[in-house]
């Protein structure tokens, strides 16, 4: 246990290093927050770059929604759907993005259980029942199973 607090304090020591302002003569540009930089990473699709920044981030503060969204965006574009789904799971339970995080998770398990894909898709619904793509899978998935 006292391991993990250690690991913590200097990953937080780290961090708040790098946040600090830097006097030196290279351009304030390419010293970027580490929020800024898991943007950037997202944005340009380096999904294996990302995953590790977003570990840390995560591990630091584990209430951001936010987080846990873009880790399982990049684990299911890394073909990780296990893992993505777990990671949208718990950003809907952080209430961030609820209906696309549900909507997510049972595309992701739409390939293997099509009634734990029902569960999702019915939660996306009742966060969001306005959201088409949700109501478009969750009738292609009542087809599959012979529901309809």
């Amino acid at each position: 246990m006292k391991e993990y607090r250690w690991m913590s304090i200097l990953l937080l020591i780290i961090l708040v290093s790098c946040r600090s302002k830097r006097t030196s003569n290279i351009d304030d540009g390419e010293h970027l927050d580490i929020y800024e930089r898991v943007d950037m990473l997202y944005s340009a699709d380096r999904f294996e770059e990302m995953i590790p920044v977003l570990d840390s981030l995560i591990s630091i503060d584990s209430t951001k929604g936010k987080l846990f969204f873009m880790r399982g965006y990049s684990k299911g574009m890394l073909l990780d759907r296990l893992g993505s789904t777990r990671d949208y799971i718990k950003s809907a339970s952080l209430d961030y993005r609820t209906s696309d995080s549900y909507y997510n998770a049972a595309l992701n398990v739409s390939f293997d259980n099509d009634r734990l894909c029902l569960k999702y898709l019915k939660m996306s619904l009742q966060a969001n029942p306005n959201n088409i793509n949700a109501k478009s899978e969750f009738l292609q998935c009542m087809d599959r199973i012979g529901n309809r």
